[in-house]
């Protein structure tokens, strides 16, 4: 079976993480393994880095289909278990208790996981990269957030 969830497909997505010593190589085969599988868009951090609320809100600023967030508060993996990927459905929250369960089942059937030949994406740069049908747009990591911030608190 190959790792290709089909709701995901023709579909955009934010990852971003806290920073932690795989997240930038992280996000690169991340971004790899979407573009192989139908993913339309994947918004990125800057640096590959976008805090939890930040990658909420971009989801729902921009109506993204959800998002992955690489950290080690939830399904701790990593040599230490120190790292680790939760997702956030398209209301910006977490996913539920079920949805992350079924996730986990289609994982143990995966026999091979695809990845596009893309060249590694400059995450130190805000633009937008398109390669055949897929983009990849590096953001600032704050600007959102604080925009949304600004409208709640004076």
């Amino acid at each position: 079976m190959r790792c290709q969830p089909p709701k995901l497909q023709a579909q955009p997505v934010a990852l971003g993480g806290d920073g932690r010593y795989f997240n930038k190589k992280a996000a690169q085969i991340i971004i790899k393994i979407a573009a192989a599988n139908g993913v339309k868009k994947v918004v990125v951090g800057h640096d590959g880095i976008l805090s939890t609320p930040a990658l909420s809100c971009v989801i729902r600023a921009r109506k993204l289909y959800g998002g992955f967030i690489m950290t080690a508060s939830h399904n701790p993996g990593g040599p230490k278990a120190d790292w680790g990927v939760k997702y956030n459905c398209s209301n910006g929250g977490p996913a539920p208790e079920g949805l992350t369960g079924d996730m986990y089942k289609k994982s143990l059937e995966i026999t091979e996981i695809e990845m596009a030949e893309l060249p590694e994406i400059d995450l130190s740069v805000i633009k937008s990269t398109t390669f055949d049908g897929f983009e990849a747009e590096v953001i600032d990591s704050v600007d959102e957030y604080l925009a949304l911030m600004k409208t709640i608190c004076d």
